[in-house]
């Protein structure tokens, strides 16, 4: 594995921890959502036990309350087909689709902001660890008031908390970010690799392209890109 693999593998276990569940069955799971309820298609295999075996894709909520959706299950064969035919829609405009691709990929990714906030973060926690540091050396060696004491010392503890909430929010952001960037450069390398038109599926472009799958009906399949790119198929 490259490091550029290696880099694209790590963003996208980041980005399915983000997820409400994640299923780890299969190149399709955790992608494909249910246009009607929002909820991800799950495998389900029919006729397991003779020669007719075949594995669909159909909403995990289907039939949970008794009723049946109007979207319709998928099999692995429909969607590679349908996917050859969105990523071309891609390919045929590489070049322009690139240039939108890292001019957004700057905009959405950029971290200067936070790095700064991410800092005086750090300071502010250094300031208010200090304090702590000093009052609890000071009580050791002074007789103060132990409710004072104790007040101040709670205030203290209060402020570092809030002051711990706000650095791990921005340091989150930050890794979401950088996660994010990595999803687009992955994207962005299976752009620029990729010469002409795309015939037969490939798990790795397959991979590195798609963010989502919609299914809304059999005629209305939507193929949602790590760019934000959106193209029904």
């Amino acid at each position: 594995m490259t490091a550029d693999q290696f880099d694209q593998v790590q963003a996208e276990i980041l980005r399915r921890k983000g997820m409400q569940k994640y299923s780890g069955v299969g190149l399709f799971s955790s992608i494909i959502k249910c246009g009607e309820c929002g909820s991800w298609y799950g495998a389900k295999v029919w006729h397991s036990n003779d020669k007719y075996r075949k594995v669909i894709y159909r909403c995990n909520n289907e039939y949970a309350d008794g009723s049946k959706y109007e979207t319709p299950h998928i099999n692995e064969d429909e969607l590679k087909e349908l996917f050859i035919k969105a990523a071309n829609e891609l390919f045929s405009e590489r070049e322009e689709i690139l240039a939108n691709t890292k001019v957004m990929m700057e905009m959405v990714c950029e971290t200067d902001s936070l790095d700064r906030d991410l800092q005086d973060s750090i300071t502010e926690l250094n300031i208010i660890s200090e304090q702590m540091q000093i009052a609890i050396a000071v009580n050791s060696r002074v007789a103060l008031d132990q409710d004072e004491y104790e007040k101040r010392y709670a205030e203290l503890t209060a402020r570092y908390e809030k002051s711990k909430a706000k650095y791990d929010d921005i340091a989150e952001q930050i890794e979401s970010k950088k996660a994010k960037r990595e999803l687009f450069k992955g994207f962005i390398r299976t752009l620029e690799k990729q010469d002409g038109l795309m015939e037969d599926f490939d798990a790795g472009i397959w991979s590195s392209l798609v963010q989502e799958v919609i299914v809304k009906t059999k005629d209305d399949i939507r193929f949602i890109f790590k760019n934000g790119f959106e193209v029904r198929v």
